[in-house]
């Protein structure tokens, strides 16, 4: 128990298979006690037959999920949680310039987790506010998702339909009247520049 909680706390897929593998000793273990103490009472044999493919059935199924998590973590497979985690954070401290974030990638290398995304941003913004913009959101997602990251921020430009989700009141090249904001998604946010032109 204690080795699954530190590898869950860490991102360690190691701890966790050692976790994994401690308990499914213990699980055997006990059936295998229970089986002898019921055959032992009762004399019934078939139940040490039927215990041993309880407990073996635990065992199978929680080595084939370690399995998935570990072949999916080796390919690179998309995290839907950490991206969802993330589009959390962002939504609950959102400030009014960040547009929109799509063409996020993250890749998870032990408990780090390296990520890669598009910001976009009003597109009279200088190099020193859209640094700053950038930065802003760099200390959100550090704050407030993970300190453990690394993080590298594109910027885009807005174009005018952006003008119908952007919460700017003061923008003087504003095309169309504010509509409503569009929350940040695991869907919207993975988005590539071609797919997001095409909407």
């Amino acid at each position: 128990w204690f080795s699954i909680k530190a590898g869950k706390k860490y991102n360690s897929i190691a701890l966790i298979a050692g976790g994994k593998h401690l308990q499914s000793d213990t699980y055997s273990t006990i059936g295998l006690v229970i089986g002898l103490l019921l055959l032992y009472y009762t004399g019934i044999e078939w139940i040490d037959s039927a215990l041993a493919l309880i407990f073996g059935s635990i065992i199978i199924l929680s080595g084939i999920s370690i399995l998935k998590k570990t072949v999916a973590g080796l390919l690179d497979k998309a995290d839907d949680k950490t991206l969802n985690d993330m589009a959390e954070s962002i939504n609950k401290h959102r400030q009014p310039d960040w547009i929109d974030i799509h063409n996020t990638k993250i890749i998870k290398y032990g408990s780090y987790l390296y990520i890669d995304c598009d910001l976009t941003l009003p597109f009279y913004y200088n190099l020193t506010e859209g640094h700053q913009a950038c930065e802003n959101l760099k200390k959100t997602l550090t704050t407030n998702f993970s300190p453990q990251i690394q993080i590298s921020i594109h910027s885009d430009p807005c174009r005018m339909a952006h003008c119908k989700h952007c919460e700017i009141a003061d923008c003087h090249f504003r095309k169309s009247p504010f509509s409503e904001l569009e929350k940040i998604t695991l869907s919207n946010m993975t988005q590539n520049d071609e797919e997001k032109n095409e909407n």
